[in-house]
């Protein structure tokens, strides 16, 4: 509730912070997710009560996992959960102009991120941690972020982790969030319009 309490005055309206389902128009569902930052303009959520809900999969362009302390465990569920929302293939947003058929088109994933408030890692750096646990499996969690230790991003261009720290105390949260707030946009206008009558279908 504070991390997303954090966010929520941050973004303009059109932009949403919750926590709930991921869910696709094939009926595929996530498992519960901590933090989902949304664009509600794109196809809206059905909440249940207050911000929990069900968050189709074309409108998510944040997911935030919170550990109170990391452990390679919690690391571990945290990739699997996820590597499931990575393997979400989104409806098009974009359409033909003589028969109205959707047209395959690019667009940008969804970050998935890992906010932790402590770590147990002592000798090892956590994106080394990270990277023995996944083993020979696609990269899942974009962004690591633990306070007082640092924060970790993920860049797909050069194929490496860049570690990033600051010289003021909790310098990587305010990093963090910079991050999230710099972005979102880029993503969320790669959507296209995508229809939601093709959750009904």
């Amino acid at each position: 509730m504070l991390v997303r309490d954090l966010f929520r005055p941050l973004f303009p309206a059109d932009i949403g912070v919750g926590t709930g389902i991921i869910v696709t128009a094939s009926n595929q569902q996530s498992g519960q997710q901590d933090i989902v930052i949304y664009d509600k303009k794109i196809i809206p959520p059905i909440l249940l009560e207050n911000s929990s809900g069900l968050f189709p999969v074309e409108s998510v362009l944040f997911t935030i996992e919170i550990k109170s302390t990391l452990t390679a465990t919690e690391l571990r569920n945290t990739h699997e959960k996820t590597k499931t929302i990575k393997n979400f293939q989104l409806i098009s947003g974009i359409y033909s102009n003589d028969d109205d058929t959707p047209i395959p088109h690019t667009y940008k994933k969804s970050i998935s991120c890992l906010f932790a408030f402590s770590t147990d890692l002592v000798n090892k750096g956590e994106t080394e941690r990270y990277d023995e646990i996944r083993g020979d499996e696609e990269l899942s969690i974009d962004i690591i972020c633990v306070i007082g230790s640092g924060l970790w991003r993920w860049r797909p261009v050069k194929n490496s982790w860049r570690e990033e720290k600051g010289e003021y105390p909790n310098w990587e949260v305010i990093n963090f969030i910079a991050r999230i707030l710099n972005s979102y946009r880029d993503i969320s206008i790669t959507r296209g319009e995508p229809r939601i009558g093709y959750y009904l279908l």
